[in-house]
């Protein structure tokens, strides 16, 4: 009897040795995802609330057992946790493969978080921008591109077996400008110092391409970078940009209530119906109608219903008014939301709901200063960070405002502060400081600088302000009062006065 259980144990142990075996050799084999950031935190659930981990560094192999919205449950080592979907991307390293690559045929081409025109925009893709295919459902391509894994539609993307930005083949892409005269700068911003000038026509070599930024070899040995919407995108020898018209131009709807169809002429069903000041980049014309991308999909709308502007033309803005913020677009983004509550107070106030509600009350004292205000978030629901900076890129914004409450494990810890991460942010984000100090009677740490995403990839003067300590008993029941929410948003709003005049 004795010699018969021990039969029974023994094979218990190698089948459960060789189950374990198994299950090793399937994680494994499933390295399907990198770190893409330099350091990323691994969390113990889906969110930012979450308690840290461990800490991944950049090219660390993971292997993705569940997803949750924008994040992933991976297993690293001997961890298993949560990462942000947009600091990873997918392992297409393997051996004898060659990726498919999405090449964006118009500018501003949404990135959808699922395959539909009703799903939230994650980001989006300029002219000629190039992704990685992962897989084709309908009239929807999965692509990653930047960190983000999303849906694009198939109308505005050419397909290319190449998984590289560098060119190095005789079908290369060129870029042709299409402006009088085009600036070359040193890096791929506004701000980098400018190296030389290039003229309407002349064609060069594309070597790397960066957001709606490409780098070119304008003359032998010497490389620099210009503004794509300046010019136009081809690949041996064809264009990239299937409009007759400069991949630049720009329609501004006239009218309230202007249709957008499905086809170029009124007897096709009306797609959509859009208000004056709505603007659109063209994708082509034919017969006095403009084909545009609406949602992710194609749409048509006449030319004598529009007016036209070249983008990154100034005349278009409206006029600044001294004293006002007319003709100003300001992004307020009240910052965590859904799942991700921020940090909770000593007291249990929950930060995402703090910010929302000096948030509403800044965008009202703008709204009545003339400012065109977006909000990324009007209600409590989540919104990964790179759709929040998506949004200051989509409305070009003059200024975007990140509203947080402050934490720290020593609890005596208190005071406002204002971060800025590029350099070209600084003077908001010290303007805004001096603007809260005017008003506040809590104490100010002044305007740093701070390596937050939400900042660090805005093109836009950014700038993430820290209201207060909720990890101070005292200074958290201050943030909560009405009085204190008020006088906050007023002095964020005599900030952005001050800066602006």
């Amino acid at each position: 009897m004795l010699h018969k259980w021990m039969k029974i144990i023994i094979a218990a142990i190698l089948l459960l040795t060789i189950a374990t075996s198994f299950n090793t050799s399937i994680i494994k084999a499933s390295n399907d995802l990198i770190v893409g950031a330099d350091e990323v935190n691994l969390r113990s659930g889906p969110g930012l609330s979450y308690s840290v981990i461990a800490s991944l560094q950049r090219g660390e192999v993971l292997t993705s057992l569940d997803r949750q919205g924008d994040w992933i449950q991976v297993a690293s080592g001997n961890h298993k946790g949560w990462v942000a979907s947009w600091l990873v991307v997918s392992n297409t390293t393997k051996q004898g493969t060659t990726s498919k690559v999405a090449v964006s045929q118009a500018n501003n081409l949404n990135i959808r978080a699922e395959a539909s025109i009703s799903s939230s925009v994650l980001g989006q893709l300029s002219l000629g921008s190039q992704a990685t295919v992962l897989q084709e459902k309908s009239n929807w391509v999965q692509i990653q591109h930047n960190g983000i894994t999303g849906w694009v539609s198939k109308d505005y993307i050419a397909f290319k077996n190449d998984n590289t930005t560098t060119n190095t083949s005789n079908d290369a892409l060129t870029f042709t400008v299409e402006v009088p005269v085009l600036n070359i700068r040193e890096d791929s911003s506004l701000r980098a110092k400018k190296l030389a000038t290039v003229q309407k026509g002349q064609t060069f070599n594309v070597l790397k391409q960066s957001n709606q930024w490409i780098q070119i070899e304008y003359t032998q040995g010497k490389t620099g970078w210009v503004y794509s919407f300046y010019g136009t995108l081809s690949e041996g020898g064809k264009s990239l940009n299937t409009s007759a018209t400069p991949s630049t131009k720009q329609i501004q709807t006239i009218y309230n209530g202007t249709n957008l169809r499905t086809g170029p002429a009124t007897n096709y069903n009306v797609l959509a119906r859009v208000d004056a000041g709505e603007t659109f980049t063209t994708v082509s014309e034919q017969d006095g109608w403009y084909k545009i991308s609406y949602n992710g999909q194609p749409a048509f709308i006449a030319s004598s219903v529009v007016t036209s502007a070249i983008q990154g033309d100034t005349a278009a803005k409206k006029s600044r008014q001294p004293g006002t913020l007319r003709g100003l677009t300001i992004v307020i983004d009240p910052g965590h939301g859904g799942n991700d509550s921020g940090t909770i107070g000593v007291r249990n106030t929950l930060e995402k709901k703090v910010n929302l509600q000096v948030s509403v009350l800044l965008a009202s004292k703008l709204r009545s200063a003339g400012a065109d205000v977006v909000m990324t978030r009007e209600s409590d629901k989540y919104m990964s960070l790179p759709s929040r900076v998506s949004i200051a890129h989509q409305y070009a914004a003059d200024a975007f405002v990140s509203i947080h409450h402050d934490a720290h494990e020593d609890h005596s810890i208190r005071g406002f502060t204002t971060y800025y991460t590029n350099s070209y942010q600084q003077d908001l984000a010290e303007a805004l400081n001096d603007g809260l100090a005017s008003q506040l009677t809590i104490k100010s740490r002044g305007a740093q600088f701070g390596n937050y995403y939400i900042t660090r990839e805005n093109r836009q003067k950014a700038v993430l302000v820290e209201l207060g300590y909720l990890s101070n008993s005292s200074e958290e029941q201050i943030l909560r009062s009405s009085q204190f929410q008020d006088q906050a948003a007023y002095g964020l709003y005599r900030g952005l006065l001050d800066f602006f005049n």
